[in-house]
């Protein structure tokens, strides 16, 4: 990925470093907010920090595998996390699984914290195209001619090789689609949906996003090693774990809305033992 740098007063940034660490900035912030009421701010932090750093390493090590024929060869630029090279699948499992540890350990409620970071995906995944779109990764597949497509659906742009060619405009779609669900995820909030239960809204902004990103999949053109998946066509690898992330979040949303089902009778029947109670006393 080449180099791009942005420029704030006297200080120089990779500006798709910068946009990434905005987003997580932004993301944490709003996790301390919603949590205001009943989680110290330290301990949030002290599990955004393992988060952070443990989606780092999960996210650079899926990289590298996904790319394996050319690491092999170029073994020394494995740890070099600064030219690029994040894989998104790996960074949210890793920044799971050490949240929910560290979250355990720090005795916060793990369900309101998942809650809190629903909006996080989206918010970095915004950050993440937008700063694609000025490092030229992710780009579009090349098409033939403009003027046989929407304006909307393509533009020409150059690719990490710094050429120019008519293309889809992946980063710019993908910035349009993560703002979607990032209004979506704000009027959930407005309408005190999913209240009850708010890890449901995490897995249910994670399935969302994983299905924008696989739809995405059909218009990069950047290298991804390819599987052929029956009526689904080839897929690149980036697109099956997409599948994954989606089946996975739907199962877990789902078998949520289950419990509440399950639960709803009981809760009614003791409500009308407790009035009954409360009659005949």
């Amino acid at each position: 990925m080449p180099d791009v740098f942005s420029t704030i007063g006297p200080f120089t940034f990779r500006t798709y470093t910068f946009l990434i660490g905005v987003g997580i900035i932004i993301s944490g912030v709003w996790a301390i907010y919603a949590l205001r009421e009943t989680h110290r701010a330290g301990r949030i932090v002290d599990a955004g920090i393992a988060g952070l750093i443990s989606g780092l390493i999960v996210s650079r090590g899926f990289h590298v595998l996904l790319n394996w024929v050319y690491f092999s060869e170029h073994t020394a630029e494995i740890t070099e996390i600064k030219s690029g090279g994040l894989n998104w699948h790996g960074a949210v499992i890793g920044a799971f699984i050490a949240i929910v540890i560290v979250g355990r350990i720090r005795k916060l409620d793990i369900p309101a914290l998942l809650g809190a970071l629903a909006p996080a995906v989206l918010i970095i995944g915004f950050m993440a195209w937008w700063g694609c779109g000025s490092a030229n990764c992710s780009y579009g597949m090349e098409v033939d001619n403009l003027s046989n497509y929407p304006s909307w659906l393509v533009w020409e742009a150059r690719d990490i090789y710094n050429l120019i060619f008519p293309r889809y405009r992946t980063q710019a779609l993908g910035m349009g689609l993560a703002f979607v669900l990032i209004v979506l995820f704000i009027a959930i909030i407005r309408r005190d949906l999913l209240s009850r239960h708010p890890a449901r809204r995490f897995w249910l902004m994670l399935g969302l996003f994983s299905l924008s990103m696989f739809g995405l999949g059909y218009l990069r053109g950047d290298y991804a090693y390819m599987f052929e998946l029956g009526s689904l066509g080839e897929l690149r690898a980036d697109q099956v774990l997409d599948l994954g992330f989606m089946l996975m979040s739907s199962m877990i949303f789902l078998w949520r809305s289950s419990q509440l089902w399950q639960h709803a009778p009981k809760e009614e029947s003791e409500i009308s033992v407790n009035q009954s109670n409360a009659t005949e006393s």
